[in-house]
């Protein structure tokens, strides 16, 4: 590797520490969940994982993204766009396509925004890869998903 690149690497991992330090202190920090959409949208992840040296790090960094990102979704998506919900939700499923709260979100933005082919196919898909990997159907219908997140959303 590159000794420039290794700099930037050093710096979006400190920068990364510091937002996810912040989230946890504050989860609605718009900002901050702003900025780690960013560092991610930068391919860090895939940075990450080409340094061995950060090996055991990364298994805590995508949990705490994931976390973190679900949390913000949660405490603020009635004062979120449906594009920047969308958006968020894209980049936990790119970290973890069975993350089901992240698809929720989807597909309820989705929804607002009548993208219902869209939305079903989103669907279809997580629910193929969870019974591809867990060899059962998916809990729950996608109906059942939009009802659910709708009463949420209410509150």
């Amino acid at each position: 590797m590159e000794f420039e690149n290794f700099e930037t690497l050093s710096c979006d991992f400190i920068h990364f520490s510091e937002i996810i330090s912040s989230l946890k202190k504050n989860p609605n920090q718009k900002s901050k969940a702003d900025q780690l959409i960013e560092l991610f949208e930068k391919d860090l992840l895939i940075s990450l994982h080409r340094n061995e040296w950060l090996d055991e790090k990364i298994s805590l960094i995508i949990t705490d993204t994931i976390s973190l990102l679900i949390r913000f979704l949660q405490n603020n998506h009635s004062q979120l766009n449906d594009n920047y919900i969308i958006k968020a939700a894209d980049l936990i499923l790119q970290i973890d396509e069975l993350e089901d709260q992240a698809l929720k979100f989807k597909l309820l933005s989705l929804n607002r925004q009548k993208q219902h082919a869209k939305m079903h196919s989103e669907f279809e898909r997580f629910t193929k890869k969870y019974e591809s990997l867990y060899n059962e159907t998916y809990p729950l219908g996608l109906m059942e998903i939009l009802e659910k997140k709708e009463k949420m959303a209410e509150c």
